[in-house]
């Protein structure tokens, strides 16, 4: 449970470092600000937690790739080449930036 919690807080610091938000509402702010904002929210909260799946992954791909240097019959090529694309494709998605319409 503290894991879970201290991941959430680290994902929602992603989110606060790139954006400011005002906690004051405005007279003038509309429902479809409100929408954007938490869309807002919701991707920051989702590029954090692909950053820190693809560091797993790929400290994982590269603990694998070390286990099939000692026994490549255990563990295929494909395993850790697979965990490594992986974690390429979640830093590509995380540094894919926000449409703004």
């Amino acid at each position: 449970m503290i894991f879970v919690r201290s991941l959430f807080l680290l994902c929602t610091s992603f989110v606060y470092a790139n954006n400011s938000y005002s906690l004051a509402s405005s007279k003038s702010a509309s429902l479809s600000d409100g929408v954007f904002t938490a869309f807002e929210f919701f991707h920051g909260a989702l590029q954090g937690l692909c950053i820190i799946a693809a560091m797993f992954l790929l400290v994982n791909a590269i603990y694998q790739y070390s286990q099939h240097r000692v026994d490549p019959v255990r563990i295929p090529f494909s395993k850790p080449l697979v965990l490594f694309v992986c974690a390429l494709c979640l830093f590509a998605f995380a540094i894919v930036p926000l449409q703004s319409w």
